[in-house]
C-alpha cells in the first residue's frame, strides 16, 4: 500500500507528520474516517460519510438497525476494496441517562487478511464529560 498519513493527524518530534506503512493501520484509519464522518461535512465530497455520529440521538432499536445499514452502505460505496464480513451493534448504558452505541465491524483486507475495528459512539453527559471514543 505504501506510506500514508497516520491518523489521528499529528506532528512528530522531527516536525513532520506521522506516517505509517502498516497496511492494517492504513485500512483501519480509512474505515474509521469513513464511518465517523457525518454526511455533508466534506465540502468537495458532500455524500461522503455516514449518519453514525448522529445515531446516539435516535431510539435504541432504530439506532441499531440504521448503524448496520450505514456500515453496509459505506463499504459498498466508499470502501469497495474491502470485504465486509460482519457488523455487530449494541447499546451500552454508561449511566442511567447516557447511552453509547458500540459498533464492531469485521472486514477482510485486500490481501485477504481478516481485521476488525470497534467504534464507540456517544455524546456528552449532562455533567459535560465526553463519552465519545474510537477504539
Amino acid at each position: 500500500m505504501g506510506v500514508a498519513f497516520s491518523l489521528p493527524f499529528a506532528v512528530n518530534s522531527g516536525g513532520g507528520t506521522n506516517v505509517t506503512d502498516n497496511e492494517r493501520k492504513q485500512v483501519m484509519d480509512r474505515v474509521i474516517a469513513t464511518l465517523m464522518t457525518p454526511v455533508g461535512t466534506r465540502v468537495q465530497r458532500p455524500t461522503f460519510g455516514t449518519e453514525i455520529p448522529n445515531l446516539v440521538f435516535d431510539n435504541e432499536s432504530d439506532a441499531l438497525i440504521r448503524a448496520t445499514e450505514a456500515v453496509t452502505a459505506a463499504f459498498a460505496t466508499f470502501l469497495t476494496d474491502l470485504t465486509l464480513i460482519h457488523v455487530d451493534t449494541k447499546m451500552d448504558t454508561v449511566n442511567t441517562d447516557d447511552m453509547v452505541l458500540i459498533i464492531t465491524v469485521d472486514y477482510k483486507l485486500p490481501t485477504k487478511v481478516n481485521d476488525q475495528v470497534t467504534l464507540k459512539v456517544g455524546s456528552f453527559t449532562r455533567s459535560g464529560t465526553l463519552i465519545q471514543e474510537i477504539q
